[in-house]
C-alpha cells in the first residue's frame, strides 16, 4: 500500500511539474508578427486622447484560412497597430478580411456619451471594408499598412 501511495504521489508531482494539457491552450498555433499603420487618404490616422481605435483580422475561410481566433490590436496615437491573437503576439499565417473602428467622444462630460466615427462606416464590417490582407512568414515593411479612403 505504501508503494502505491508513493507512486501516486510521484505521478501527481510529475503532472504538476510538466502539466497535462495542450502547450497551446488557446488553439492559436504558429503566429507571425503583424504591425502596420492605418492611413486615411495617405495620412496616418491620429488617435487623440479622447479617441479609440481597434483593428480586427477575420480569417478568410474562402481563401483557406481555418484559424479559429480573430487577431486584434489597438490603434495607437500615430495610427500604428500591432496584432495579438488572444494573449499571443501576432497572427497565424493566411488570408484575412480586415475591419476597424476609430471613434471620438462627442461629449465626455455626459455619463453616457455618443461617439463619432473618424472613418467611413464600411470599415466597421469585415465583409464591406474591402480590406484583404495575407499574413505571411516573411514580409516587407509596410505590407500590413491599411490604406483607407475618406
Amino acid at each position: 500500500m505504501k508503494s502505491a501511495t508513493c507512486g501516486l504521489t510521484f505521478l501527481l508531482i510529475l503532472v504538476a511539474a510538466f502539466g497535462c494539457g495542450d502547450s497551446d491552450p488557446f488553439g492559436v498555433g504558429t503566429t507571425v508578427e503583424v504591425s502596420g499603420r492605418v492611413l486615411v487618404a495617405g495620412v496616418p490616422l491620429e488617435i487623440g486622447p479622447e479617441c479609440a481605435g481597434k483593428v480586427w483580422f477575420h480569417p478568410d475561410v474562402s481563401q483557406g484560412n481555418k484559424a479559429t481566433q480573430i487577431p486584434a490590436g489597438d490603434i495607437g496615437p500615430d495610427g500604428r497597430y500591432t496584432l495579438q491573437t488572444r494573449d499571443v503576439p501576432g497572427a497565424p499565417p493566411g488570408w484575412y478580411k480586415v475591419m476597424l473602428t476609430a471613434t471620438r467622444q462627442t461629449d465626455p462630460q455626459k455619463r453616457l456619451y455618443q461617439r463619432k466615427s473618424l472613418i467611413a462606416s464600411r470599415y466597421g464590417d469585415a465583409e464591406k471594408s474591402g480590406l484583404r490582407i495575407q499574413v505571411v512568414v516573411n514580409t516587407k515593411h509596410g505590407n500590413y499598412d491599411l490604406h483607407l479612403k475618406k
